[in-house]
C-alpha cells in the first residue's frame, strides 16, 4: 500500500507484535460475534417506542448495553494512537460528533423520546467501528476470518427465516408475502444476507472439498432467503458485494465456480418460494426443494470450483468491476425514476407480491424524500431533532392515508438533514470522507470483504434506513472499522504515568456507565409501561398509576407514560384527571399532533376542544379526526405554506427551555 506521494504509511497493524498470544483476541472476537447474533435475533434491536415490549426493546438494550463495554475494551486493546490526520480520526470525529449532536437534540426535538432512541442507535454504530479498528490493529489479515464469522453468524437468521417461510405456524412474519424474520424488516434482512456473501466466496478458495461443499450449501440458503425478502435494493447490493469481491480478490475464478453452483442450486426452491406470497399454511414442497437445493449445491460446488480455477476469461475482473459499479449506481436510477414524486410529494406504493422484483418505482420514497427536504427547510441548521421524521412528515404529507406514513425518509442524507440539519450532514460527511480516504490510501491492499460490506450498506442507505437497525448496522460498522484502521498510520503510545492511567481508566468507566444507562433507562421505562397496562387490565388501578409514574421518571421524554396514566384514570372514572395528564403531555411535546389529538378527544368543553383540534390540524393538516371536528371538507387541499410552523428564534429558545427543564427535573405523570 502506498500514498499518493509514494511513501508507504506504517499502519498500526504493522507495529503490532504478531507473535503475541491470540487467545485474548479470539475471546474478544467470539464475544463480539455473540453480541451481533444476539441483537440480530432480537428483532435487530429496533425499539420503535411503542411501549409494548417484544424483542425490539430488549435487543436495543443488548445492542448498546453490551456494545459500550465491548467498545471500551476495544480501545484498551489498541496498540498505539491513531494519527490525528488520518481516516480513522476523521471518521470517529464524525461518528462521535453525530452521537453528541443527536443527544443534544433531545433538548429541541419535536419528539425528544425518539431523539433519545436515535442517539442510542447512532452510538451502537460507533461502538462497532471501534471494535473493527481493534480487530484490524491487533491481527493483520483479519478481513478473511471476519467475513467468514459474519457468514456463520448470519446462518441462524437465514435458517429461522426459511423455516418460518416453509411452516408459517412456527412464527408469524410481520410482512405478509415477504420474508423478514428475525430482523422484522425485509430490506434489513436482505442486507444481512448480502453481508454474508463475501465469507462464502472466500471459502471457495479453500482446498478442502468439504469446506467448499458446506459453504455452497450455506450460500444457497442465503440466496434463497435474500430473494424471498422481495428487497430490490437488497438484491442489488448483494450483487455489488459479490462483484466487488470477485473483482478484487486473487481467488476470483474459484469464486465464480461457487457463484455458479449456488445460482443453479437456488433455482428449485425459488420456483416454489416465489409463488406463494401470503401463504399461511405449511409448504412441504418448498422445504423439500430447499433441502434438495442445498444438497445439490454441496455436490456441485467442489468440482465446479476446481474446474473454474483452470478457466481463463479475458477481462473478467473488469467485467466484475463494471457490474459492481452498475449495482452501486442503482440507487441513483431509483432517484431519477422518481424525480416527479420528489418534487411533488406524490405517493406510489409497490405490492408485496413477487412481481415487485420487476417494478422500478421506489415505493413511496419520492414522497418521503420530498417531505424530508421540506422538514430540513423548517430548521436548516440544527434540524428538528434526531428521529423526528414521524412528526415532521405529518406537517408536509399530501394525503390522509396513514398507512403511507413512515418513521424515516429512507435516505441517509435527507434523514440526517431533516433530523439534525447542516451540522448533522457535516458529521455524516466526515464519516464518508474517512471511508473514501481509507480506500484511496490503501489502493491495492484493501480488505476486500470489509469493503464489500461497507459498499453494500452505503449503497442501500441511499434508498433505505436499514443502517438504523442496530443488528443490521453492526457488521457494516465493524467492517468500516477494519477498513479505516487498516489505512490509518500509528503514533506510538507515550509512556503513561500511573496518574494519567487512572484518569483515563476512570473516564472510560464513567463514559461506559453513562452509555449503558442510556440504553437501560428506555428499556426499563418500556417495562414499567407494560406493567401499567397489565395492572390496569387486571383491575389494579393504583398499581397501574404507580407504574405509569415510574415509566415517566425513567423516560421523561416519552408520551407513553402519560397515556398509561390517563387510561388508568379513565378506568377509575376520573376523566378530569386524564385531561390534566394529557395537558402535561402537550407541554412535553407541543409540536407533536398525537399529544394534542389525545387531549382534544377528552376535553369536555367544546371551545377548548376546538382549540386542541386546531393545533392538531396545524401540525397534521390531513388528520381525518381534526378535519371532521373542524368541518374541513375531506377533499379540500391543505394550505401547507400557511399551516407549516416555522422555527423562529423564540420558538427555538422555548424548545431549549423545555428540554432543559425536562433534563433537570422530569415532569412525569403525577402519582
Amino acid at each position: 500500500m502506498s500514498k499518493a506521494g509514494g511513501t508507504a504509511p506504517v499502519s498500526v497493524a504493522d507495529r503490532t507484535g504478531a507473535h503475541r498470544s491470540q487467545q485474548p483476541l479470539r475471546a474478544f472476537g467470539l464475544i463480539g460475534l455473540a453480541w451481533w447474533v444476539s441483537v440480530l435475533l432480537l428483532g435487530a434491536g429496533m425499539d420503535l417506542g411503542f411501549g409494548t415490549g417484544g424483542r425490539g426493546p430488549l435487543g436495543a438494550l443488548v445492542a448498546l448495553g453490551v456494545g459500550a463495554p465491548l467498545a471500551a475494551a476495544a480501545v484498551a486493546m489498541w496498540p498505539g494512537r491513531p494519527s490525528p490526520r488520518s481516516p480513522l480520526t476523521l471518521a470517529l470525529a464524525g461518528g462521535i460528533g453525530g452521537v453528541v449532536l443527536s443527544a443534544l437534540s433531545v433538548v429541541w426535538a419535536v419528539d425528544p423520546a425518539a431523539a433519545w432512541r436515535s442517539t442510542n442507535r447512532d452510538a451502537v454504530v460507533v461502538c462497532a467501528i471501534l471494535v473493527g479498528a481493534a480487530l484490524a490493529w491487533r491481527r493483520p489479515g483479519v478481513d478473511r476470518p471476519f467475513a467468514i464469522a459474519v457468514s456463520a453468524g448470519a446462518l441462524p437468521a437465514a435458517i429461522w427465516a426459511l423455516v418460518v417461510h416453509a411452516a408459517p405456524s412456527v412464527g408469524s412474519d410481520p410482512v405478509v408475502g415477504r420474508l423478514s424474520l428475525p430482523v422484522d424488516y425485509p430490506n434489513g434482512m436482505a442486507l444481512v444476507m448480502a453481508c454474508a456473501t463475501p465469507g462464502i466466496l472466500l471459502l471457495a478458495t479453500e482446498r478442502r472439498s468439504l469446506v467448499v461443499a458446506l459453504a455452497a450449501a450455506a450460500g444457497t440458503a442465503f440466496t434463497v432467503a435474500l430473494v424471498l425478502t422481495g428487497s430490490r435494493s437488497g438484491i442489488a447490493v448483494a450483487v455489488l458485494a459479490v462483484a466487488l469481491v470477485c473483482a478484487l480478490s486473487p481467488g476470483a475464478r474459484a469464486m465464480a465456480g461457487m457463484v455458479l453452483a449456488v445460482g443453479v442450486a437456488a433455482v428449485p426452491p425459488l420456483l416454489f418460494g416465489l409463488g406463494d406470497s401470503g401463504r399461511r399454511d405449511a409448504d412441504p414442497a418448498f422445504a423439500a426443494a430447499l433441502a434438495g437445493g442445498m444438497v445439490l449445491a454441496a455436490v456441485l460446488a467442489p468440482p465446479l470450483v476446481r474446474r473454474a480455477r483452470s478457466v481463463r476469461v479475458p477481462g473478467a475482473r473488469r467485467i466484475a468491476m463494471a457490474v459492481a459499479v452498475a449495482a452501486a449506481l442503482a440507487p441513483l436510477a431509483a432517484i431519477a425514476a422518481n424525480g416527479s414524486a420528489i418534487v411533488s410529494c406524490e405517493r406510489g406504493a409497490v405490492s408485496n407480491r413477487a412481481d415487485r422484483l420487476t417494478d422500478v418505482t421506489a415505493n413511496q420514497r419520492g414522497a418521503w424524500w420530498c417531505e424530508a427536504a421540506k422538514g430540513w427547510s423548517d430548521a436548516p441548521v440544527i434540524g428538528n431533532g434526531a428521529g423526528s421524521f414521524t412528526v415532521v412528515e405529518r406537517r408536509h404529507r399530501q394525503d390522509d392515508i396513514d398507512a403511507f406514513t413512515t418513521r424515516d425518509p429512507h435516505q441517509v442524507v435527507l434523514s440526517r438533514a431533516s433530523d439534525l440539519g447542516v451540522l448533522g450532514v457535516l458529521a455524516l460527511l466526515a464519516v464518508a470522507t474517512g471511508l473514501v480516504w481509507a480506500v484511496v490510501r490503501l489502493r491495492g491492499g484493501l480488505p476486500v470483504a470489509s469493503l464489500a460490506m461497507v459498499a453494500a450498506g452505503v449503497a442501500q442507505s441511499q434508498t433505505d434506513w436499514t443502517l438504523a437497525w442496530s443488528g443490521v448496522a453492526i457488521p457494516v460498522g465493524v467492517a468500516a472499522g477494519i477498513l479505516i484502521a487498516t489505512a490509518t498510520p500509528s503514533q506510538g503510545g507515550r509512556r503513561r504515568t500511573p496518574e494519567v492511567g487512572a484518569v483515563r481508566f476512570g473516564t472510560a468507566v464513567l463514559v461506559t456507565g453513562i452509555v449503558i444507562g442510556s440504553a437501560a433507562l428506555p428499556w426499563l421505562s418500556d417495562w414499567a409501561s407494560r406493567a401499567s397496562t397489565q395492572a390496569r387490565l387486571q383491575g389494579d388501578l393504583v398499581t397501574a398509576r404507580s407504574r405509569a409514574g415510574l415509566a415517566g421518571d425513567l423516560n421523561p421524554f416519552s408520551l407513553t407514560p402519560f397515556q398509561q396514566r390517563a387510561l388508568a384514570l379513565i378506568a377509575q372514572g376520573d376523566r378530569q384527571g386524564a385531561v390534566d395528564t394529557y395537558r402535561r403531555a402537550v407541554r412535553r411535546q407541543p409540536e407533536n399532533p398525537e399529544a394534542w389529538r389525545r387531549l382534544a378527544i377528552l376535553i369536555p368543553d367544546p371551545a377548548e376542544a376546538r382549540v386542541a383540534w386546531i393545533q392538531v390540524h396545524l401540525l397534521d393538516p390531513f388528520d381525518r379526526q381534526a378535519r371532521l371536528a373542524l368541518a374541513v371538507p375531506a377533499e379540500a387541499p391543505a394550505d401547507t405554506a400557511a399551516l407549516t410552523p416555522t422555527v423562529s428564534a423564540a420558538a427555538l429558545g422555548a424548545r431549549f427551555v423545555r428540554g432543559a427543564v425536562a433534563i433537570a427535573g422530569p415532569v412525569s405523570p403525577p402519582r
